[in-house]
């Protein structure tokens, strides 16, 4: 119990120091707003129902891995190893995978969580195809059968801002599926979308 006091007595401190820098001297809030504000923020930070459905993607995973070039042709297509955790006490899920072979092996690294103060799920994406990172926002579909994550990332190489949408499909229990839609005209090829990448 040291521990956990101790931890959120640290929490509490960093909560007051952060209200106190953001509100003006003329507009500080009184000791009871003060302390409904830390309150909220506490509460705030713990993992709610969103990151249990996260959750429900942990584990080791064979995952197959679809990839087109263009519209209108056959994917290139590869299987690979996956692994989910929790991580940051529930309140992220940390996915890693590798897929593919020679010139087309991919690792890549996912960290999806659930933003309690916008109610919106997110998501960061890395890979060894880029030194970038790519990102999105969004909310559980209204079925509660999958997310769609948008995003957009400017390229300075190619002059350009890509546009898309990172969609999660969960399936039943053993099956989910991840896929990338872009939406912006430079990779689209004249379609208002291309799905370019889905994983099962």
């Amino acid at each position: 119990m040291l521990i956990n006091k101790t931890r959120y007595g640290v929490l509490a401190v960093i909560l007051a120091m952060a209200l106190a820098a953001a509100v003006p001297a003329q507009d500080s809030p009184d000791s009871a707003t003060k302390a409904e504000m830390m309150a909220k923020a506490m509460e705030m930070a713990v993992p709610g129902p969103e990151h249990a459905t996260l959750e429900k993607m942990a584990g080791d995973w064979n995952i197959v891995v679809k990839l087109w070039m263009q519209p209108g042709v056959e994917p290139m297509v590869a299987s690979g190893t996956a692994h989910h955790e929790m991580i940051l006490g529930g309140r992220f899920l940390q996915c890693t995978s590798t897929s593919g072979e020679g010139d087309m092996l991919i690792e890549t690294l996912q960290i999806f969580g659930f933003d309690r103060r916008s109610s919106m799920f997110t998501v960061a994406g890395y890979d060894t195809w880029g030194t970038y990172f790519v990102n999105g926002a969004g909310p559980m579909h209204d079925d509660k059968r999958g997310i769609t994550l948008s995003g957009e990332d400017y390229d300075p190489m190619f002059g350009f801002t890509q546009k898309y949408d990172w969609v999660l499909g969960f399936v039943d229990n053993d099956h989910f599926s991840m896929s990338v839609i872009f939406k912006n005209p430079e990779n689209t090829f004249g379609l208002d979308e291309f799905k370019m990448v889905e994983v099962n």
